[in-house]
């Protein structure tokens, strides 16, 4: 076949003349190949090192929590008198964490504060007989003394209407009063009607008198005789329309009086509410001065060092309240330059 090679042609293929023909390759190759590897890989580690691209890019980042830390500043200057909080201690809302100087005694305006929300909830509940809770006078409220005494003095004039029974003693006896009158208006009524049934046969009599006189019946004496017991039995009908008329005076009397004690009654309470919300809004104004108090329940930190008799500053940071938190987001900024 074409396609097969000998034995012969085989063996001319491995013959020492092929061998060193096809084993030597050309020297001149071999260097230029060299070469232009080399020169290639220079060029590379060249390009390499000019271009640079950064792996790190500088920016801001700005890690804020979805429930920030609140900060307790203090909203006067004075020295710190007492201080209640600690690093890391656990605060509730509201919890008061330090008291700032004041001319007032800390501890009795807190105890007024709490009288004064009793004497809300019993005024909200209409229940005025239990708003004498007054324990005592206070003395020493300092910048709060002059609004106190302003309800003090409304307090004691609704507290003596109310506790005495004055009020209510009174407005027992009007409306007793009042039934009383009612009642004897309502006798007079009943004797009305018999008196005018009354007047009315005698009224008749002396028309049938009257008759028989003009007929020449009776005398003229007998006919006045009937006259006059026809005006005895309209006097006292004329008596009684006159006590049913000052039994109305009486009962408008009554009412008018009803009305008067309640107005006296609002009056006071008016005047007490005004003394009242004028001290509440005193009191929430000095606690925010003079108390720190935590906004939220967390954990307290202190703003740096904290100690009593320090003295603080308006707006001063005294305090961290790190709520309960586990999200947090944050802002980052890059410049478009190597971005």
């Amino acid at each position: 076949m074409p396609d097969q090679i000998s034995r012969r042609e085989l063996a001319d293929l491995h013959s020492e003349e092929v061998q060193e023909i096809i084993g030597r390759a050309p020297n001149g190759l071999i260097r230029w190949g060299i070469s232009s590897f080399f020169f290639v890989l220079v060029i590379f580690l060249v390009v390499s090192w000019m271009i640079k691209y950064s792996d790190t890019v500088n920016g801001s980042l700005v890690l804020s929590a979805f429930n920030s830390p609140k900060t307790v500043v203090a909203n006067t200057s004075g020295k710190l008198v007492r201080l209640f909080a600690r690093e890391g201690k656990n605060a509730d809302k509201d919890e008061i964490l330090g008291y700032i100087e004041s001319t007032a005694i800390h501890e009795e305006v807190l105890q007024l504060s709490g009288v004064i929300n009793e004497i809300w909830d019993a005024v909200r509940k209409d229940q005025w007989a239990s708003i004498s809770i007054l324990p005592e006078k206070y003395m020493h409220l300092g910048e709060l003394q002059g609004a106190f005494q302003s309800f003090y003095s409304n307090y004691i004039q609704v507290n003596t209407f109310l506790s005495k029974d004055i009020y209510k003693t009174k407005k027992l006896l009007l409306k007793q009063e009042m039934r009383n009158n009612d009642s004897l208006k309502s006798i007079l009524n009943r004797q009305q009607e018999i008196h005018e049934k009354d007047f009315a046969i005698a009224e008749n009599d002396y028309k049938v008198q009257n008759i028989l006189f003009r007929d020449s019946v009776i005398a003229m004496f007998e006919l006045k005789q009937e006259e006059s017991k026809l005006l005895n039995k309209k006097l006292p009908l004329e008596n009684l329309k006159a006590s049913i008329i000052n039994n109305n005076s009486t009962s408008i009397a009554i009412e008018k009086e009803l009305l008067e004690l309640e107005k006296q009654f609002m009056e006071l309470k008016y005047g007490f509410l005004q003394a009242l919300n004028s001290l509440s809004n005193d009191l929430e104004s000095w606690k925010k001065q003079f108390l720190l108090v935590s906004p939220v329940k967390g954990t307290v930190m202190l703003s740096g060092i904290i100690q009593e008799n320090q003295d603080l500053t308006v707006g001063q940071e005294v305090f961290y309240i790190a709520p309960e938190n586990n999200r947090f987001y944050g802002q980052l900024l890059l410049e478009q330059t190597n971005f």
